[in-house]
C-alpha cells in the first residue's frame, strides 16, 4: 500500500492548487483546507500535498495533528522569517541596514512544531518524528 492509498482510506485526500478567487470558494463553501492558494504571492507553489480531514474540518497550526512525509531526508524549502543575521556569524542584526545582514530563512512553523510521520516503504508503515526534529 502507498502513503497516498493510505491517506485515501483514511478520508484523506489531494490539495487543490487554485487561484485566489477559487480559493475563496473553497474558503466559502468550509472546505478552505482542502485547497491552497496559487497567486504570484504565494510562497507554497512549489508543494505538493496530501491532508487528511481533522473531524471539525480545521487546520490551523494547533490543530494539525502532524506532517506526513515520504522520506526522512526529504525536507521543504526554508522560508524568509523577517529576522536578520549578520551573514558571517549567523548572529541575530536588528535589521536589513546593517554590514553584511542577510534575512534568516527557516522552516516553516508547522514543520517546526508538528510531528512529521515518514512512510516506511520497507515496513510498510509510518515512522514518528518529534516536533523539530527532522530541522
Amino acid at each position: 500500500m502507498t502513503i497516498q492509498e493510505v491517506v485515501n482510506s483514511i478520508g484523506g485526500g489531494a490539495v487543490a492548487y487554485v487561484p485566489s478567487d477559487v480559493h475563496k470558494a473553497f474558503q466559502k463553501a468550509g472546505l478552505g483546507h482542502w485547497a491552497v492558494r496559487t497567486a504570484a504571492d504565494s510562497t507554497w507553489l512549489y508543494e505538493r500535498e496530501w491532508r487528511v480531514p481533522l473531524p471539525d474540518g480545521g487546520a490551523g497550526i494547533k490543530g494539525v495533528k502532524a506532517i506526513l512525509i515520504a522520506e526522512a531526508e526529504w525536507r521543504l524549502t526554508r522560508v524568509p522569517t523577517g529576522r536578520w543575521v549578520e551573514g558571517d556569524t549567523g548572529i541575530e542584526v536588528p535589521g536589513p541596514g546593517n554590514l553584511n545582514a542577510v534575512e534568516f530563512h527557516d522552516y516553516p512553523r508547522l514543520w517546526r512544531e508538528s510531528n512529521v510521520w515518514v512512510w516506511d516503504r520497507r515496513k510498510r508503515d509510518f515512522a514518528k518524528y518529534e516536533p523539530g526534529e527532522l530541522c
